[in-house]
């Protein structure tokens, strides 16, 4: 006899039925709807818009200045007579501003006063937790070096280094 015979097991289903008597009927629960004010989601969606179209505009202009420096190597390399590397190697920061402007329409044209959204969108829209922001992070990462995901935003010049362009 082994030792797993042993040993006295407790019915895996009692956990799994406890656990689902909490989070399906819980405010954890995927398919709650919760309503709020449609002004202060424009507002708060609106926020977090332009911090993404700041952090892009940021990690851009570092991306093509590794771009530019890169080039030049590799032409310095080209022209030495050196056998250079097919490409750069470098992931262009994606701008998802669209995401946000997509949510603004919507809520610029209804009629509701009060807008209803599941946690799920509350976590995109307000929390700016998209399922594309931890990529977005990290290629923003390798140029800008200072970024974070979550948190307050500090000023543009104290974020990256220099102040932006705005165009």
């Amino acid at each position: 006899m082994t030792l797993w015979a042993k040993v006295e097991r407790a019915p895996v289903y009692n956990v799994i039925e406890e656990y689902d008597n909490v989070t399906t009927g819980g405010i954890m629960n995927n398919n709650k709807v919760f309503s709020f004010p449609k002004d202060k989601l424009i507002e708060e969606i609106t926020k977090n818009r332009d911090n993404h179209r700041a952090a892009f505009e940021a990690a851009l202009g570092a991306y093509r200045d590794e771009v530019i420096k890169v080039l030049k190597e590799q032409l310095d390399q080209a022209e030495r007579g050196e056998r250079i590397p097919r490409g750069h190697g470098l992931t262009c920061p994606q701008d998802m501003t669209r995401e946000y402007n997509q949510i603004l329409a919507i809520l610029d044209m209804t009629t509701d006063d009060e807008i209803e959204l599941t946690q799920q969108e509350f976590a995109c829209y307000v929390l700016d937790q998209w399922h594309w922001k931890q990529q977005f992070a990290t290629t923003a990462n390798s140029y800008l070096c200072n970024w974070t995901v979550e948190g307050e935003l500090p000023p543009t010049e104290q974020r990256f280094g220099r102040a932006l362009d705005t165009e």
